[in-house]
């Protein structure tokens, strides 16, 4: 307890941030957490989108809307993904879901978050910033909706072609057996997309 005690009192450090009305907490949130512990790409992605639905108006609830619908996709993305003993890789399912919602892009590995963040969601020139800029509310609230709507449904076929002991799916068992049987070819992310969409369209 002493060890504990004197751990507390010598070697316990706080940073204090002083955040003035001028400042938007999401956009610090992301840039404190680029700069400390390194946040999942996923984590990092509903950090972008909550940020993003502030910029609908308040008249028709569009941003509370579009917030709980994240939310919610979040919950339900890591119910698929966490398990008793382990959870899959959010960026391994990020990146899965991001072959089959837009684009493959084989120049390197870790491009799929670029696109992501800096193009399709980006705070100053994605599609959804001009819909906001042309006051389309309805079809900028429809282009996250619909992306997050994908995304939460996706995490449960990920599950399933990776852990189908444990996935909630239910499947037919001829039908587990040989996607099991497909998945232990290789642990190519490529394969197990395929196989993510094989399984949606069973």
């Amino acid at each position: 307890a002493k060890k504990v005690l004197d751990t507390i009192l010598t070697r316990l450090v706080f940073n204090l941030y002083f955040v003035t009305k001028s400042f938007d907490v999401r956009v610090t949130f992301e840039t404190m957490n680029y700069r400390g512990k390194r946040l999942s790409h996923l984590e990092l992605l509903k950090n972008r989108l909550m940020y993003l639905s502030t910029f609908l108006p308040n008249e028709e609830n569009h941003g509370r809307l579009l917030m709980n619908e994240i939310n919610n996709s979040w919950k339900e993305i890591y119910q698929n993904l966490c398990f008793d003993e382990s959870q899959l890789s959010d960026d391994d399912y990020l990146r899965a879901h991001w072959i089959v919602y837009r684009r493959f892009n084989k120049r390197r590995k870790n491009m799929y978050i670029d696109d992501i963040l800096e193009k399709d969601f980006s705070v100053d020139s994605s599609d959804y910033i001009k819909l906001i800029n042309d006051k389309k509310y309805d079809e900028a609230y429809n282009y996250i909706s619909l992306y997050i709507a994908s995304l939460s449904k996706y995490s449960l076929y990920w599950a399933f072609v990776n852990r189908p002991q444990s996935s909630r799916l239910k499947v037919e068992n001829d039908q587990k057996i040989w996607i099991k049987r497909l998945a232990r070819i290789s642990k190519s992310i490529y394969l197990r997309t395929a196989l993510m969409v094989v399984v949606e369209n069973k």
